[in-house]
């Protein structure tokens, strides 16, 4: 049998280690990928700013969450207006 103990240390997001910062991105972005009412108190601009402050690298991966993040925006931002606005 796996134990493991998980104890209850909140830490503000912005004193977490980065790679637990990147991981909660990644796992925000999924989720108002799926439009999940868990997140849907943050804006996409909010997610978008906390990935530019947190992938911070000069790589292809860093970039590409970005530039993920980044295009999503503008497509979740047009369907929705789409959606709001009569025809």
């Amino acid at each position: 049998m796996i134990s493991y103990s998980c104890p209850n240390n909140l830490v503000p997001f912005e004193k977490a280690e980065k790679t637990v910062r990147k991981a909660a991105c990644i796992a925000m972005f999924g989720m108002k990928l799926r439009e999940s009412g868990c997140v849907s108190q943050i804006s996409w601009a909010e997610l978008e700013k906390m990935a530019v402050q947190n992938f911070t690298g000069n790589d292809y991966i860093n970039r590409a969450c970005i530039e993920s993040i980044a295009r999503a925006k503008k497509v979740y931002r047009r369907n929705n207006s789409m959606i709001s606005s009569p025809p």
